[in-house]
Formats: structure tokens, sequence, C-alpha cells
């Protein structure tokens, strides 16, 4: 209950919820305002908390289903989509989450791409198309783990709370029908890419 009130006493007026009181003016953060509707569902007896943190999400979403970050992090992301596609699934605007995992897996890297970077997500569109343009010579640029990691999110669309370890314990392959010939074309199509695989419990939804 400590943690729920403090929680809520970080929340700005347009409900949104701040990184940190650092006695500053209170500016709302989407990761975080992402991860509070995790903790408030869990709680209980938050819901109209959450419907104003969710509402305040949507506003941070753009047409092609991408949701900025705070600071430092203001363009369109795999990671604050990803986060953000489970609070719009907590929040009851499914299509909004939808539309959050059509954006990620645009940043995928499929079977287009070198074999060693397939099946990562790209952290935004300059990243992807930079991948792209390196053809062959492409490799991970470091800000894909992360970027995959919260992206993962977008597909599972499950809090925290319900993740449970896989039983899987070796990583599939990802299937390609045959290695690139060529450099990857400037396509944004994700119907190549690899199907992402989850450790979600059985409230996630499939891909």
């Amino acid at each position: 209950a400590k943690a729920t009130n403090y929680l809520l006493s970080l929340r700005c007026n347009d409900g949104g919820f701040r990184l940190a009181d650092d006695g500053s003016a209170c500016v709302s953060d989407p990761d975080a305002t992402s991860f509070a509707v995790q903790a408030l569902a869990a709680a209980g007896g938050h819901g109209a908390d959450v419907t104003k943190a969710v509402n305040f999400l949507a506003t941070k979403q753009n047409a092609d289903g991408g949701v900025a970050g705070g600071t430092g992090t203001t363009t369109p992301n795999a990671n604050s989509t990803g986060l953000a596609a489970v609070a719009f699934t907590l929040g009851g605007q499914g299509a909004r989450a939808v539309k959050a995992q059509s954006f990620v897996a645009s940043l995928q890297y499929g079977c287009s791409f070198p074999a060693a970077v397939r099946g990562a997500i790209a952290y935004d569109r300059t990243t992807f198309a930079a991948m792209k343009s390196a053809g062959a010579s492409g490799k991970l640029a470091g800000n894909e783990t992360r970027a995959t990691s919260q992206g993962l999110y977008a597909f599972t669309r499950a809090p925290l709370v319900s993740l449970t370890k896989g039983g899987a314990t070796t990583t599939p392959a990802i299937s390609c029908s045959s290695e690139p010939t060529s450099s990857p074309s400037t396509s944004t199509s994700t119907t190549s890419a690899p199907k992402p695989t989850t450790t979600s419990s059985s409230n996630s939804t499939s891909t």
C-alpha cells in the first residue's frame, strides 16, 4: 500500500507518471507510465488511474503505432512501444496495442538480413535503415539488446507479473527458405521476418 501511494504521488496532471520526484516540474515519462500501469493493475482497485495513464500514452502514439519515450528518447522506438503495448492491453485499448505490435514488427530484422542479426529488433527506424544499408556487413549496434527485450512485450502484451520461466531449454532456429543473395531491399515489409518466441504465461497474445 505504501509503494502504491508513493507511485500515485508521481502522477502528473496529464495522467502520466514522472520518472522520479527530483523537485522539478512534473513531466510525464511514457516508459515510467507504462510500468506504473502494470503496477497499479497488479495492485488492483485503481481502474480510473490506469485509464488516465493509458489515455496519456495514447497521446504519444503515432499513426504508425510507434510510441515515443521521455527526455532523450523522443523518437518513436521499440523500447517505449513494447512497454506501451502492455499498458494499452491492460487499459482495454487493444486496437492501440495491435498498432504498437505492428510498429515493433516493422523493426525486426528478418530473413533478408545477415543470419547473425536475424530476429533482433532495431531501436528505431534510423537504426533499422542503417542495418539495411550495411547489407551483408551489417552488425548489431548494441542497442538492439534492450530494444529486442522490451520490444518483445508488443508481441506477448503480458505484464511482468504474469511472466514465467519458459519450458524450452534451447533457442529455436529461425527458419528462412534461403540465404540472402543480395543486399536487403528497401521495403519495410515484415512478411519474411522470423516469428518471435516468448516465455510468457498463458494469458499472452499469440502473434
